[in-house]
């Protein structure tokens, strides 16, 4: 169900590329897709334009072009054949054209004819196959994990708003903090280190909250090949935790430095493992909370 859907031009015209693949390897691909440019509309093997469960055309993209031309609505020139026949048997708004009689033209065409005459054929045939028993079974949990490892690792990387805009947020604090408690100031007792200790504790945990809404945006993802068991929920939750601790000990190592230097702080190997943790248990909660509330402004609220 629309495979290609919040993808752009380019990558959608790669996974079409891809499915054709599969399809080439002796698999059947059905699939809807929402207004699919030109190149991709010719990748597909046959094309389906229905109306209120009526069939308008079914066949070859090839075929459409020709069979729509002979009911006196040709494509025209660099239009996208996909877009217009669509916008032909939209009935959802004005301008549309005669749907009952491409129903009719259709039922009464060649075409049509050669489709049913298959399906009969088939069915004729399966009646005296008897079929391979089913062996098949599902991808392992470990599958699983090694995928969206890997895809989440990308994801993580390439995206900047999950980590490299966070370890410049967490950077700058840690600078400011670090030389607020500049280890030169003579003035400064054991004492009142202790409420710096507290600021690197409390903000850079409370800072966690700017990866819910990337959680959230995630979570469709999940639903969607959740619905397809096409994952394994331990795998996933997994390898999402798995593939962020790359980045938050680069975040935790960075803020442990900056303080731990600045302020001639003892115990970096120490400070470092607290933060770490602490920032962990904070992404873990973060994710909690992504997975029970519908709104990223109600995840921070609550987070």
């Amino acid at each position: 169900d629309k495979p290609t859907s919040g993808l752009d031009s380019a990558s959608t015209y790669h996974i079409i590329k891809y499915i054709a693949k599969l399809c080439a390897a002796g698999r059947t691909v059905i699939c809807t897709i929402h207004q699919p440019a030109a190149e991709v509309y010719n990748m597909f093997g046959a094309v389906a334009i229905m109306v209120e469960g009526s069939t308008v055309f079914f066949g070859p993209p090839a075929a459409a072009l020709t069979h729509f031309a002979a009911l006196q609505y040709p494509c025209p020139m660099y239009s996208n054949p996909a877009e217009y026949f669509v916008s032909l048997v939209n009935t959802d708004f004005e301008g549309h054209a005669d749907v009952p009689a491409f129903v009719r033209a259709y039922t009464a065409s060649d075409l049509c004819t050669g489709i049913v005459g298959a399906i009969v054929a088939d069915r004729d045939a399966a009646r005296t196959t008897t079929p391979k028993p089913l062996t098949g079974q599902h991808v392992s949990a470990w599958t699983h994990w090694v995928v969206l490892m890997h895809r989440n690792t990308l994801n993580n990387m390439r995206n900047p708003g999950i980590f490299w805009v966070r370890l410049l947020m967490y950077v700058l604090l840690a600078f400011m903090v670090g030389s607020m408690y500049y280890h030169t100031n003579t003035d400064l007792t054991e004492q009142d280190l202790l409420p710096m200790l507290f600021y690197v504790q409390a903000f850079l945990v409370f800072m966690s909250v700017a990866v819910l809404p990337f959680f959230i945006e995630q979570r469709a993802i999940f639903v969607r090949e959740r619905a397809n068991q096409s994952l394994h929920v331990g795998s996933y939750v997994v390898a999402n935790l798995l593939a962020a601790l790359p980045g938050i000990a680069l975040i935790a190592l960075l803020s442990t430095l900056l303080v731990v230097l600045l302020a001639d702080l003892h115990g970096l190997g120490y400070f470092f493992l607290n933060l770490f943790l602490s920032l962990v248990a904070a992404e873990s909660l973060m994710c909690v909370i992504a997975a029970a509330v519908p709104h990223y402004i109600i995840g921070i609220a609550v987070g």
